[in-house]
C-alpha cells in the first residue's frame, strides 16, 4: 500500500513540509506503517490557487519544496533568517496558509541567493557545480528563468497581456529583457538548482 499526498499538504516547521528533515521523517513513518509508496502529485511550480496542475513549467520544481534548513546547512541562511521563516503559533497543525508560507519561503530563497552570489558564502566548488548544472539544464532553464523574471516585471500579468514584442518572443526584445533582468534570472536558476539538489 501507499499514500497519495502532496508534500506541501503537510504542516511543518516552515508552514508546510519541504524536501528537508520532516519529509524524511514522514518517509520513516510510512515505512513503520508498512506502506511502500508515497505518490506526491506534481512537484512543478504551482499556478493560480497554488494548484500543482496549473504550472508555469513542466520542467521546473516548486520553490516551496526547497528546504530552508538545507539552505542554512549550506551556510546561505543565518540562524535568525531561518527562525524568521518558521511558522507562527497555531500554524503547525492548522490549514496551510500558502500566501504566508510562500512569502516567507521566497524571502528565504532571496536571502540564500544573495549569500551565494554576493556575500562570499559559496565555495568555488559550489559555484562551479551551479554553473555546470545551469549549462546542462539550458534546454529549459533559460526560457523558464526569463519567463519568471518577465512575469515579475509585468507584476504577474498573464503573458498574453505583456507588451507585444515580448508576447510574440521577438528576439531583440528577449535579448534586451535578458540583460535587464539578468539578476532575477540568476535567482530563478538558483532556486531550481537547489530544488534539484535537495530532491
Amino acid at each position: 500500500g501507499g499514500v497519495l499526498l502532496h508534500p506541501t499538504s503537510l504542516p511543518g516547521r516552515y508552514g508546510s513540509v519541504d524536501f528537508g528533515d520532516e519529509a524524511r521523517q514522514f518517509i520513516d513513518w510510512l515505512e513503520s506503517a508498512g506502506l511502500k509508496l508515497w505518490q506526491m502529485l506534481p512537484l512543478t511550480p504551482p499556478g493560480p490557487g497554488y494548484s500543482p496542475y496549473m504550472s508555469s513549467s513542466v520542467h521546473a520544481g516548486n520553490p516551496l519544496l526547497v528546504s530552508p534548513t538545507g539552505l542554512h546547512r549550506e551556510g546561505w541562511l543565518t540562524e535568525s533568517e531561518l527562525q524568521a521563516a518558521e511558522a507562527g503559533p497555531g500554524e503547525h497543525h492548522a490549514r496551510v496558509d500558502f500566501d504566508v508560507v510562500a512569502a516567507r519561503r521566497m524571502a528565504c530563497l532571496a536571502q540564500a541567493a544573495r549569500a551565494f552570489f554576493e556575500s562570499g558564502s559559496s565555495s568555488s566548488a559550489q559555484r562551479a557545480e551551479f554553473a555546470d548544472w545551469c549549462l546542462r539544464q539550458m534546454g529549459w532553464l533559460e526560457d523558464y528563468a526569463l519567463f519568471m523574471a518577465l512575469s515579475e516585471s509585468e507584476h504577474g500579468a498573464s503573458w498574453v497581456d505583456w507588451p507585444r514584442p515580448l508576447r510574440l518572443r521577438d528576439p531583440e526584445a528577449l535579448r534586451v529583457a535578458g540583460i535587464e533582468l539578468s539578476s532575477r534570472m540568476r535567482f530563478w536558476r538558483f532556486v531550481q538548482w537547489n530544488f534539484d539538489r535537495q530532491w
